[in-house]
């Protein structure tokens, strides 16, 4: 029993003793983390600079070539919009005529063409 007390007592200075250097030590910990973002940061930066030396740019006659591709698949696109639309408002507009004057049988006679 008197061998647990001073094994007691004598571990306490020893934590107390031991607290300390830790402070210092985790302010050296937190410095040295920061060290490593601020390290991380630099690499990411040098790894962009290699990385971008690596591009390979198109050459004028490609990217008038490949602008001429987009226009015109766009102009085929929207015509063939266009076209659908033109066609769906005939179409809107022979089934209100073919119903007369009631809109609602004319929305009962679309629901039964969809």
């Amino acid at each position: 029993m008197a061998d647990n007390k001073q094994t007691k007592a004598s571990s306490k200075p020893e934590k107390e003793k031991s607290t300390k250097p830790a402070k210092k030590a985790d302010k050296k910990a937190d410095q040295a983390g920061a060290t490593k973002v601020f390290a991380r940061i630099k690499q990411f930066f040098k790894d962009v600079k290699g990385e971008s030396k690596k591009i390979v740019w198109n050459t004028w006659n490609d990217t008038v070539k490949n602008t001429g591709v987009v226009l015109m698949v766009t102009l085929i696109v929207g015509a063939g919009v266009w076209i659908s639309d033109v066609v769906f408002r005939q179409l809107m507009e022979l089934v209100y005529s073919l119903a007369g004057n009631g809109g609602e049988a004319a929305m009962i006679m679309l629901s039964n063409l969809f």
